[in-house]
C-alpha cells in the first residue's frame, strides 16, 4: 500500500508543544500529514540501562509515578522516556519506537553485569512488571523492621540483537555521588558524623582519575558486543549539580563532575578508535542547558530557577523515599533534558529508519 503525505514544518505541533511545555520545539523536526493510515511496518527499540539518573529519580517526590521495582524509582515521565515520546509525535506513521527502562538507583558500573542486590523493608509490590526481580526474607531491622532481599538481575541481560539505541548513565554512584551529596550540599549532616566536602571528593578524584576510564570502556564492550551492526549506544554526561558561584564546595564538586566529563570523552575516542560495529556517542547539550539551573550547596537556600531537587525546598521530607530524590532532575530538569537529547535523538533516527521523502510531497 502506497503512504500518501505531505512533508512539512507544522506551526501548530510547535505551538501546541511550546503551550505543553514552554519550550519551542526543534524545527527541523518532519510531521506528516496521512492520507492512508497504515499500521507500523518498522520499529526501533530504546533500551536505557544505568542508574538513578536514568530511571527517572526525581520527577516525582512520592510514589504516584513509579513503576518495577521499588528501589529503582523509575519514572514513566524520566527524561528518556520523553524524548522518545516527543519523536514518536513526529516520526513516519510506519516507524515506531518503543521504550523500555531497565535502570536503577543505586547502580553501579558493577550491576550492568552483575546482579544488585538492596536489603531493605519488605514491600508487597516491589517487583511488579520487572520478571528480572526477585525478592525473599532476609530478616529484621530497627528502622524497616521484616526486611527483604531485593535482587535485580543483571541489566546487561536486556541488552540484545533487537535492540537499535541504548542510553546510558553510569559511573556516579562508584565515585561516591551519594556522599558526595551529603558532605558538600547538606553540610549539616558533619555534626553526625559526615566527612568534609574536600574529603569526599578527593576519593571521587581517586576513582575517576585511576579507576573509571577503563571501567567504562571495559563495560561498553560488554553491552556493545550483543548489540547487532548499525546500532547505538549514546553515553549521557551527568549535569554539573553544583552552580558556579565562587565557593569551595562548589568547586570542588564542578571540578569532578568535569574531570569525569573529561573521562568519558577520552574513553568513547579510544572505544570509536576500534572500529566496532556499533557506534558510540557521547551527548552531553544537557550539561550546558542545565547552567543557571544548578543546585546550590547550602542546606538552607536553594536555587529558585533551580532543575533539581534541592534539600530546602518545600514539599521534600526526610523520609527515605524522599531522600532518594534529592539533587536529580526535578520535572523541569527532566522535560528539559528530554528536549534537549531529542534533537540528536531525532537525527539518529531519521538516519536508521529506510524512509524517503515522497515525490508528491509539499514543504510548506
Amino acid at each position: 500500500m502506497l503512504i500518501k503525505m505531505k512533508f512539512f514544518q507544522s506551526a501548530i505541533l510547535s505551538s501546541f508543544i511550546l503551550y505543553v511545555t514552554g519550550t519551542p520545539y526543534p524545527t527541523y523536526f518532519p510531521t506528516y500529514i496521512i492520507e492512508e493510515v497504515v499500521p507500523p511496518q518498522q520499529q526501533l527499540i530504546v533500551l536505557h540501562i544505568g542508574d538513578s539518573y536514568s530511571s527517572g529519580n526525581g520527577f516525582d517526590v512520592d510514589e504516584s509515578g513509579w513503576y518495577g521495582p521499588r528501589w529503582c524509582f523509575r519514572n514513566h515521565n524520566s527524561w528518556g522516556e520523553q524524548a522518545v515520546r516527543l519523536i514518536n509525535t513526529v516520526i513516519p506513521p510506519t516507524i515506531d519506537i518503543s521504550y523500555h527502562n531497565h535502570a536503577c538507583c543505586d547502580a553501579k558500573i558493577e550491576h550492568i553485569t552483575q546482579d544488585k542486590v538492596t536489603v531493605a523493608k519488605c514491600g508487597h509490590n516491589d517487583g511488579d512488571g520487572d520478571p528480572q526481580y526477585t525478592r525473599k526474607n532476609a530478616g529484621w531491622s530497627f528502622l524497616d523492621g521484616r526486611t527483604c532481599e531485593h535482587r535485580m538481575a543483571p541489566q546487561i541481560d536486556n541488552v540484545n540483537e533487537s535492540i537499535d539505541i541504548v542510553l546510558l548513565t553510569i559511573g556516579g554512584n562508584d565515585s561516591g555521588f551519594v556522599e558526595i551529596i551529603k558532605s558538600c550540599f547538606i553540610p549539616f549532616l558533619s555534626i553526625f558524623g559526615q566527612d568534609d566536602c574536600d574529603e569526599v571528593i578527593e576519593r571521587a578524584r581517586g576513582y575517576v582519575h585511576g579507576y573509571y576510564e577503563s571501567e567504562l570502556i571495559n563495560v561498553i564492550i560488554m553491552i556493545t558486543s550483543r548489540m547487532k551492526e548499525g546500532s547505538k549506544l549514546i553515553l549521557h554526561a551527568y549535569p554539573l549539580v553544583a552552580t558556579d558561584r565562587e565557593t569551595e564546595d562548589n568547586i570542588l564538586v564542578r571540578e569532578i563532575t568535569q574531570a569525569a566529563i573529561e573521562v568519558q570523552i577520552k574513553a568513547i575516542e579510544y572505544l570509536n578508535s576500534l572500529g566496532r560495529e556499533v557506534d558510540i556517542i557521547l551527548f552531553k547539550d544537557h550539561v550546558n542547558e542545565f547552567e543557571n539551573h544548578n543546585a546550590e550547596t547550602c542546606s538552607s537556600c536553594y536555587n529558585p530557577n533551580g532543575w533539581l531537587n534541592e534539600i530546602s525546598e518545600s514539599g521534600i521530607s526526610l523520609e527515605k523515599d524522599e531522600l532518594a530524590q534529592l539533587y536529580h532532575p526535578n520535572e523541569e530538569g527532566h522535560k528539559n533534558w528530554a528536549i534537549s537529547f531529542a534533537a540528536t535523538l531525532g537525527s539518529i533516527v531519521f538516519e536508521m529508519i529506510e524512509v524517503s521523502e515522497p515525490s508528491n510531497s509539499t514543504l510548506i
